[in-house]
């Protein structure tokens, strides 16, 4: 965002109504807020998509490196909203729900690069979001019902179930699709009870009957589903619930307000011990809020990560607990956004999604959007890329993963797990520490593989694991293709290098493009020892690609931010699978530095940050005298506008200058964790980015 003050004395006023118009969330009184152990990171309103102001559920999936939450807006449609940076949530697509349908609660992702929701009354919609950035409807399923509550995905068998379906054959309330072509579902079985939520691991699922208990099925033979065992008939409203990753406990959800239940207290969670099945579960403990007596408390959904549950309450907000030991939860977390919750409902969180690597916690609020929150005793955060395996020709395969927030990583408490295809069984290898935040690991590799599967481990120095990449319900590996007929993505005609006034000029130009999400640039001085991103398709519209196309197209990339010496660069192609390929490396030698043609402050690195972080800025000549030196200012400020440190006041040669803040005010105090935002001004043009601190 640019400001052009025309009274500079007045900038302090432009600071503070620009705070008060972008994020007018983050200013809203809340009375009473109850918060422990988690911090807001950022938000992103979606009303503007419901005429009811109606949110649904969350979910999130981690694509080409970056972070997003797929939010249901109730009745609008679906929003798939980029939240790699935490502080800054994009809306990368919005998807319509079909006409004539309502009550869109749930979508679902998938692995393969879809979304599935459901209506009622409605379809199943099918989303294709390989490209998050351009997600387009693909299909419509509705064979043998009229609306389905919600989808649940069994990413290892390849299955949707689809629950508490209505307007089919009589007896058809539970409906599983094969769905190994994602477009193109085909039912392979079905079962009577009508669920309100379904969990599924291997061939057992969890079958969640609101006033009946929990019905637990053996769905091996999809078309011969048998009952194992019910339980947990004694409270009303058994929502949902979630298996631990031991499979020996779970939770259950309990949805009803005060004075619907045989107790006076509300709806809350129940662990059970399911490990004695087919036998009698048994009760190991139950958890209620502080508050779960008062006004419309109850528990909507639950999820196991690791000994750790997190909850989504109607009025109470985020709830998380310990449950190292399951007969004794401890709560160790809360976001709550009032206290009394004295009246009304749907003020709280409808759902929560705690298995982005970054550690980062997804939060629907009905009648808002999306928030976005950490807690901060669950271990580190990082951001891994897949390794790419269609340039690989060596004996291993190298990967790295990058720490961004939370407890330091401690190299030697963490692993990468790998098999193959030819090697059945989970192996370990090392993790290296390449610098403060990025490390390495490789995989051996042996003639006759074609596909590898692997996760990481991330530990700090407690022992607290993060699990990359962490996708729910229970994908817990990246798999990846070593194929060496593997299509390739892009046809390329040429591409060439030059230094021009304006910059380092890339060009290129494709012949055709198989699935072609875009481009990604890489660059590196030649005495450096790795490329590193610099452009992305994912921010960058005229680097992304046309999908498929027989003919071809121009792309041009001008880099204004490279310092003199001997560049190489890279053209990187990614097409909708991940997959990449790169062109290159050209080399250019750039003699003098470059000077800017517009005023600019580069994100800063690392963000969010801990100790410290670096910013650059690039300062333009003025046109009248290039030699001139500029004023210029880099400030801090907090959410309220007020100015926290001053990194630069002063004069400035045109080029670029890099600053480095340790995160401590004028008065050499660290600041605590938050928001803020750092604030460049050049002569009457201004320059705002959002930064965040973690502790």
């Amino acid at each position: 965002m640019i400001f052009k003050l025309e009274n500079p004395g007045k900038i302090a006023w432009g600071y503070w109504l620009w705070f008060w118009v972008m994020v007018p969330a983050m200013f809203t009184a809340l009375p009473s807020q109850i918060v422990k152990n988690v911090n807001l990171l950022g938000s992103l309103d979606l009303t503007h998509h419901s005429v009811n102001n109606s949110i649904g559920n969350v979910w999130g999936f981690c694509r080409g490196g970056r972070e997003y939450a797929v939010v249901a807006v109730t009745d609008g449609g679906v929003a798939i909203i980029d939240v790699t940076d935490p502080a800054n949530p994009v809306e990368a697509s919005f998807v319509p729900k079909p006409p004539n349908t309502d009550r869109l609660y749930y979508a679902q992702p998938y692995s393969k690069g879809y979304v599935y929701a459901t209506m009622q009354p409605g379809p199943l919609q099918i989303i294709d979001v390989r490209d998050p950035y351009n997600a387009v409807e693909a299909g419509i399923y509705n064979q043998n019902f009229t609306e389905a509550y919600k989808p649940w995905v069994d990413e290892r068998r390849e299955r949707l179930y689809l629950i508490d379906t209505q307007g089919g054959p009589a007896g058809m309330s539970t409906i599983l699709l094969d769905i190994s072509d994602p477009v193109n579902p085909v039912q392979i079985g079905y079962y009577s009870a009508g669920y309100h939520h379904i969990y599924v691991r291997n061939d057992t699922a969890y079958g969640f009957l609101f006033n009946k208990g929990v019905d637990v099925l053996d769905v091996a033979d999809p078309s011969n589903i048998t009952l194992i065992a019910n339980f947990g008939t004694v409270l009303p409203k058994t929502h949902s619930g979630w298996l631990h990753d031991s499979g020996k406990y779970l939770t259950v959800d309990h949805e009803y307000a005060p004075g619907e239940g045989p107790d006076s207290l509300g709806g809350h969670l129940q662990i059970w011990d399911v490990s004695v099945l087919p036998a009698s579960p048994v009760l190991k403990s139950q958890y209620y809020t502080a508050t779960n007596h008062t006004g419309q408390a109850s528990l909507h959904h639950s999820y196991w990560y690791r000994n750790l549950i997190y909850m989504s309450y109607w009025t109470e907000g985020l709830r998380i607990v310990d449950a190292s030991d399951p007969a004794n939860p401890v709560e160790v977390g809360v976001y709550d956004w009032e206290d009394p919750n004295v009246s009304g409902i749907y003020r709280g969180a409808w759902g929560v999604f705690p298995y982005l690597p970054s550690r980062n916690l997804l939060v629907s609020v009905r009648t808002y959007g999306l928030y976005i929150l950490d807690y901060i005793q669950d271990g580190p955060g990082i951001r891994h890329t897949p390794v790419d395996t269609l340039t690989t020709a060596t004996a291993a395969l190298y990967g790295e993963f990058v720490h961004i927030n939370g407890p330091g990583i401690d190299a030697g408490k963490s692993s990468v797990f790998w098999r193959t295809d030819m090697v059945d069984s989970w192996k370990s290898t090392g993790v290296q520490r390449v610098n403060d935040s990025t490390f390495s690991f490789s995989i051996p590799l042996s003639a006759g593989i074609t596909r590898v599967e692997y996760y990481i481990e991330a530990a700090d120095s407690t022992g607290q694991k993060t699990r990359a990449p962490g996708l729910a319900p229970f994908l817990d590996w990246y798999e990846t293709h070593i194929r060496g007929d593997a299509g390739l993505p892009v046809f390329m005609k040429g591409y060439t290098v030059t230094v021009t006034p304006a910059g380092i000029r890339l060009q290129w130009e494709t012949a055709a493009e198989i699935d072609n999400a875009g481009f990604v640039i890489l660059r590196k001085q030649v005495t450096e020892d790795r490329f590193l991103s610099i452009a992305s398709y994912e921010t960058e519209p005229s680097l992304r690609g046309q999908g498929s196309a027989v003919s071809g197209k121009r792309y041009e990339y001008v880099d204004q931010t490279a310092e003199p010496g001997r560049i190489q660069y890279l053209i990187r192609s990614v097409d909708f699978h991940g997959r990449t390929q790169d062109f290159g490396p050209l080399e250019v030698v750039l003699q003098k530095p470059l000077l800017p043609l517009t005023v600019a402050l580069l994100p800063n690195f690392p963000n969010p940050f801990n100790r410290g972080t670096t910013f650059q800025i690039l300062v333009p000549p003025r046109h009248a005298n290039p030699r001139q030196p500029r004023s210029v200012r880099l400030t801090i400020y907090d959410l309220r506008g007020i100015p926290v440190a001053t990194i630069f006041d002063g004069l400035l040669m045109p080029g670029r200058h890099r600053f480095v803040w340790e995160g401590r005010t004028d008065f050499l105090n660290p600041i605590p964790s938050g928001v803020y935002f750092a604030v460049l001004t050049v002569g009457q043009t201004v320059r705002v980015q959002p930064i965040t601190c973690v502790k």
